[in-house]
């Protein structure tokens, strides 16, 4: 298959170089001319490429056909770019100035096409591939209009600022002065968690309900940088010091743990798709602060409110799952035969002894048991998501 936008590159933007483009004027016939070719030529490429989405059975030969296209559409915005840049430090007379504001309302209607590719078949849309220059000039313009009211709100409110500029870090980065080579992922991103950032500033939270709702705004958006992760931590291990007791240490990272482990993140979202998720680094990282309060108490001779009491000599095993979420997930084994005892009360009785929640040290079996009959929607939801992570572990194993 062709590439749609290769004749709009050569006849018309191949024509209008930097150096040329200067040394002459445009007759009105002449503009007239450019814009209609422009626009013929636009509507044209853009109804193939529709025609191919939607014809082409052969994937592999459309994905090749859209990523080809995508690369051209974003050498001629780049090219746009550099004659707009180079405009702006000269003073281009009547006619080059109309070109340039026909121009530009081309670079707008094509990137506009390329945010349709995205949007609209992300399954074909190349986000690997280095953005326009010029989509990149405006979005740094959006990120610092979106963000100001961002960073002024949180430096006043948040009792650690350091967390402000580990944030904002990329964004500083993203300047129209200094453009970069930014992939459509990295933008897309960035444009995401801005407008989620900006969401939670509009809810006017303060101290204690700020933060944890900041911190579930990154974890959701998996804002997976090292920083931020040593940022966070390092202010967890800070408030956690502030207790007086290991006992009451251990209560808030449990509290902690809970809170992290309950979100549930957006789907391919990360800052760095190399790296573990944000989720994935803290959870690592509680789990052996845990283990190490838990050696400090047992040495100090002090029960943990955590150590599961043993039963016949055994530990009872400690989940996060609540009492209800528990008795979904044990009529989903009765009911599939996964668990062969056809004894319910036998059953209840066994997990009841054996097993223990956050808020449960001793599961009360009249309440299992009334859990189990009575199954809510939410927590047939949630247990659904939690069966979901683990098909999508195994998927990965």
């Amino acid at each position: 298959m062709k590439n749609e936008f290769r004749t709009l590159e050569k006849s018309v933007i191949g024509k209008l170089s930097v150096t040329s483009f200067f040394c002459r004027s445009f007759s009105p016939e002449e503009l007239q001319a450019w814009d209609k070719t422009c626009l013929e030529e636009m509507s044209k490429m853009e109804e193939a490429i529709r025609y191919q989405i939607f014809y082409q059975k052969n994937r592999k030969q459309l994905l090749k056909y859209i990523s080809g296209n995508q690369a051209t559409l974003v050498r001629i915005l780049n090219h746009l770019h550099t004659l707009f840049t180079s405009a702006a430090n000269l003073v281009p007379n009547e006619s080059q100035q109309n070109l340039l504001w026909s121009g530009q309302q081309m670079a707008y209607k094509l990137e506009d096409f390329l945010g349709y590719l995205a949007n609209e078949h992300t399954d074909l849309f190349n986000f690997d591939q280095y953005s326009s220059a010029f989509l990149q000039e405006r979005s740094a313009h959006i990120f610092r209009q979106r963000l100001e009211p961002v960073q002024k709100y949180l430096a006043e409110h948040l009792s650690n600022p350091n967390v402000v500029g580990v944030i904002l870090k990329p964004y500083r980065e993203f300047t129209p002065a200094t453009i970069r080579k930014y992939t459509y992922r990295k933008i897309r991103y960035l444009d995401i968690l801005s407008k989620d950032l900006s969401q939670l500033v509009e809810r006017n939270l303060t101290g204690e309900e700020l933060w944890k709702a900041l911190l579930v705004t990154l974890l959701y958006n998996n804002f997976n940088t090292t920083r931020l992760f040593v940022t966070y931590s390092r202010s967890i291990t800070s408030a956690c010091n502030e207790h007086e007791s290991l006992r009451q240490q251990l209560r808030y990272i449990y509290l902690m743990q809970k809170t992290i482990r309950q979100i549930i993140p957006a789907p391919d979202m990360a800052y760095n798709p190399d790296r573990p998720s944000l989720q994935e680094q803290l959870k690592q990282w509680i789990s052996e602060e845990v283990t190490y309060l838990e050696t400090q108490m047992e040495q100090h001779q002090c029960p943990s409110i955590e150590t599961p009491v043993p039963v016949d000599g055994i530990k009872k095993l400690h989940t996060h799952l609540s009492v209800a979420q528990l008795a979904c997930v044990l009529k989903i084994y009765m009911e599939t035969n996964a668990i062969k005892n056809q004894n319910l009360s036998e059953v209840i009785r066994a997990f009841a002894k054996l097993v223990r929640t956050d808020n449960s040290r001793n599961i009360s079996e009249e309440s299992l048991r009334t859990k189990f009959y009575n199954v809510e929607q939410a927590t047939c939801d949630r247990v659904k998501e939690l069966l979901r992570r683990q098909l999508d572990y195994l998927d990965n194993v």
